[in-house]
């Protein structure tokens, strides 16, 4: 009579010593040494991808004068254009310039940039950010009352006029209800485009202010764009002004 055989329990799949082995059981040493030369590549690679960088700008504008025969170049400016003209040939202009051109001009103009700011006041700050719209909006915050109710620019009136001078200031975002209450508030604030029952084409007006009227009545102020804004006014105005504030009634002027 044959003997049965003992039945075995089949192995786990993956439960060996090897694969269960961490970092440290295996030793240290090697697992840092790889660690460490992963890193020396990376660096040594990104190095060699943003050095050697090149205003390539500035080259053609060498070039452009020498075609021109300047006078007025100098010895600098010849090296700069010999040096740009070699570089350009090179395998790291055609593969890496526009990941070091990248480098060199956002991130390290961002970085002087952030530092010049650490010890600018928060005007500072949004004027840098937003130009002649928060000039424009911080004359209004300056000018009036918090408790004030101001008749905004439309999106029409906020364009800049066809037959202005080049000069002349151009705002992007002063006809935004959103951008001007972030910097006027608590100051109330009434925009035809955005609070009228019709909008400037004579049509609804989705986001249209059931109150606008009572609003647009109790108004106290009227902010004057591109000469816009003077018809609100309850008295006349002899020199009028491309860009101010003004209180509709004259006795608030007076007042003021």
């Amino acid at each position: 009579m044959s003997k049965k055989k003992k039945a075995t329990a089949p192995k786990a799949v993956g439960t060996s010593p090897a694969a269960k082995r961490t970092p440290t059981e295996e030793g240290l040493i090697p697992f840092y040494f790889k660690a460490i030369l992963i890193g020396a590549v990376l660096y040594l690679g990104i190095n060699y991808m943003l050095d050697g960088y090149i205003d390539m700008t500035k080259v053609n504008k060498v070039a452009l004068r020498i075609q021109k025969k300047d006078k007025k170049l100098t010895g600098k400016d010849y090296e700069l254009y010999d040096k740009g003209l070699e570089y350009s040939r090179t395998k790291n202009f055609q593969w890496f310039h526009n990941y070091k051109w990248i480098y060199h001009t956002f991130v390290e103009q961002n970085n002087a940039n952030m530092a010049k700011m650490d010890s600018a006041t928060l005007d500072d700050k949004q004027m840098a950010k937003s130009g002649v719209d928060f000039n424009y909006l911080k004359m209004i915050r300056d000018k009036t009352p918090e408790d004030a109710i101001i008749i905004m620019p439309s999106k029409y009136k906020a364009k800049r006029p066809e037959n202005a001078p080049a000069n002349t200031p151009k705002f992007k975002n002063v006809y935004r209800k959103s951008v001007s209450t972030y910097f006027l508030y608590p100051r109330t604030l009434i925009y035809e485009n955005w609070d009228a029952p019709l909008n400037e084409k004579g049509e609804p007006n989705e986001t249209a202010d059931p109150d606008y009227e009572t609003k647009k009545a109790k108004a106290t102020h009227v902010a004057i764009l591109y000469g816009h804004g003077y018809d609100e006014l309850k008295y006349p105005v002899a020199q009028r002004e491309y860009y101010t504030i003004l209180p509709i009634e004259k006795e608030a002027q007076t007042a003021q």
